[in-house]
């Protein structure tokens, strides 16, 4: 009898971490303004949406110097979240992602404003796009062939 609560206690126990476990649940990495990577899953990242000072924008927001901007990977819908460096951290303190003193976590390199980040990713990406499709073998020209015709009409 103690040897079947055990098992059953150890059988939840299992269930529970399981259920539990943030990697199980898809979690995607996430890069703070201070460059300090984060695991974050749908549900952590729709619990820091919802929290108060936190704004979210799909396209990059134009955002007022003192406030911080977090890109979210497509794994996590995309997007960007953003707001002062105290309110995000409050937020993803509330969702269970420790980053730390906001001051640290969120803070920005010195001489360039949150926009120019996120103009300097989104560039980073596009090039990083660009050359992953000229190495995939793109022959660039339309891939006619080398074949002109003319339209009749």
């Amino acid at each position: 009898m103690k040897g079947r609560r055990v098992r059953r206690f150890l059988l939840l126990l299992g269930l529970v971490a399981f259920v539990c476990n943030p990697i199980l649940a898809s979690a995607a990495p996430v890069t703070l303004p201070s460059g300090k990577v984060v695991e974050l899953t749908a549900e952590q990242v729709a619990t820091i949406k919802g929290q108060s000072g936190v704004f979210f924008s799909s396209g990059a927001p134009e955002v007022p110097a003192n406030q911080a901007v977090v890109a979210l990977p497509q794994e996590l819908g995309g997007g960007f979240v953003y707001g002062t460096p105290e309110s995000l951290a409050q937020a993803f303190a509330t969702a269970g992602a420790a980053v730390g003193p906001p001051a640290e976590a969120f803070a920005l390199a010195p001489g360039l404003s949150t926009g120019a980040k996120v103009g300097i990713g989104l560039g980073a990406a596009a090039v990083i796009g660009v050359a992953a499709a000229a190495l995939a073998g793109g022959s660039g020209g339309g891939g006619g062939g080398g074949v002109t015709t003319t339209a009749h009409h």
